[in-house]
């Protein structure tokens, strides 16, 4: 990946000179060709966002894994029961929030000059500069950015990032940009250390602080927790600057006041006939899930959040968290 990394970056450089000097179209739009397809094979890798695996259960979970879970709910488990939640559904974003004007603010916020090569699109418009790459999806709500090209070059690996350092720059970040935070339970991110490792690969730290510091940003409406799969986090090394971003901005619409919730005693039977989704599974399941925390939240799986021609209207759920795995169990009461 280092050479493909290096490749994109001399692909990005020659772009900017060919803009500069007024070489011929036909050869532009070739090199603008390649630089999209590089920026399309990084995103992958690491400027894309990250998603949550969603699987169905019983029916999905591998046959050994459904016969060795052994559950057990921890007599102390903290509970948090309902009986009715409004009914949420997930809207487009508006027009505004990613319009050209809002677009100039974004790249500015992120280190972008009047230099930057900009490549316009009606849904998915991108800029480049130098290290930098910015994409947004306009039709879904996403932003992401990333110094991919050669990330290790121009980070301080003595310096280490309080968490203080990277809400800090998080927050001026909405103040330059003026998006909506609206969905965002910004007081409740959470903070891990990464470093690079010997594959320049972004690696999260096992013990111990890094260089860089990640903030995962959770979701949640109407007091609620929202689960969908894809995380929104930025990457701050100890400057305070945002060297990768994946920031998903939601429109969260209430479509009806209340809806009607199933009682605890229902869900928990449905959980332990396994009639649940493994959002989160992490946690070895040969040995015994211990559940000790029970609250309500709202769902949207892989399939229904990524089509956009449809309402997609958020599941109510109880969520049975063990350690690090996360199941729903739907609550609707239908």
């Amino acid at each position: 990946m280092i050479k493909i990394k290096e490749l994109l970056k001399q692909f990005a450089s020659r772009l900017v000179e060919l803009v500069k000097n007024n070489k011929p179209y036909a050869l532009g739009v070739v090199v603008i060709i390649l630089i999209i397809f590089g920026m399309y094979l990084l995103s992958r890798n690491r400027g894309k966002a990250e998603v949550v695996t969603f699987v169905n259960a019983p029916q999905n979970i591998d046959t050994v894994y459904k016969g060795q879970v052994d559950v057990k709910v921890d007599s102390g488990v903290s509970t948090k029961v309902v009986s009715k939640m409004p009914e949420i559904a997930l809207g487009h974003p508006v027009d505004n929030w990613f319009d050209s004007s809002r677009q100039v603010l974004i790249a500015d916020a992120l280190g972008f000059s009047s230099k930057a090569v900009v490549l316009p699109s009606s849904t998915n418009p991108a800029w480049l500069e130098d290290v930098r790459s910015l994409y947004i999806a306009k039709d879904i709500g996403e932003i992401n950015f990333s110094t991919a090209f050669n990330l290790d070059s121009n980070i301080d690996h003595t310096n280490v990032p309080s968490q203080q350092i990277a809400v800090n720059a998080l927050n001026n970040f909405f103040t330059k940009t003026q998006l909506p935070i609206t969905g965002m339970n910004l007081d409740a991110v959470t903070a891990e250390y990464y470093y690079l490792d010997s594959t320049d690969t972004v690696t999260k730290v096992t013990s111990g602080t890094g260089p860089l510091i990640r903030l995962t940003i959770p979701f949640e409406i109407a007091g609620v927790p929202v689960i969908m799969p894809i995380e929104s986090y930025v990457y701050v090394d100890g400057t305070g600057t945002i060297k990768l971003m994946s920031l998903f901005i939601p429109n969260f619409e209430q479509t009806n006041p209340e809806m009607d919730v199933l009682s605890f005693a229902s869900a928990q039977q449905k959980f332990q006939n396994g009639e649940f989704s493994v959002v989160k599974m992490r946690d070895d399941p040969s040995t015994q899930w211990l559940i000790d925390s029970i609250y309500p939240a709202y769902y949207i799986n892989q399939k229904d959040f990524y089509t956009l021609s449809k309402t997609r209207t958020l599941s109510p759920v109880y969520i049975f968290s063990s350690g690090d795995t996360t199941v729903a169990v739907e609550a609707a009461d239908e």
